[in-house]
């Protein structure tokens, strides 16, 4: 008897941008971060390429967004990350750095409460 085939996982579709399901933006530098590694983790389990997974975080930014299409990386087929770093120029003092664990946890505690 053959081995069994592993199953292949299916792509999870991308949620509609009016859902709570979709991230949002934020130009503050917490919300950059979770924004764009919310469409990079939702764009990988959907199967997307870079061009599709950029084609959804200029949706999910809503009026924000506008422009991101005209940055270089969105126009000459660009990565996902070079249109990340390309995006956060458009944002001074907004630092795509790791957040400390201190500045985390003052998000998150404003967030439950």
């Amino acid at each position: 008897m053959p081995p069994a085939a592993t199953p292949v996982p299916r792509p999870t579709p991308m949620p509609l941008a009016q859902t709570g399901k979709a991230p949002r933006f934020s130009p503050d530098p917490i919300g950059f971060r979770l924004f764009f590694d919310s469409v990079k983790e939702l764009a990988l389990r959907a199967q997307l390429n870079n061009a599709e997974t950029i084609e959804w975080a200029i949706r999910y930014a809503g009026s924000h967004g506008l422009g991101w299409d005209h940055v270089p990386s969105a126009r000459n087929n660009g990565t996902f990350d070079a249109f990340r770093a390309d995006v956060l120029k458009s944002y001074p003092g907004v630092n795509d750095d790791s957040p400390s664990v201190n500045v985390l946890m003052h998000y998150l505690l404003i967030t439950l409460i």
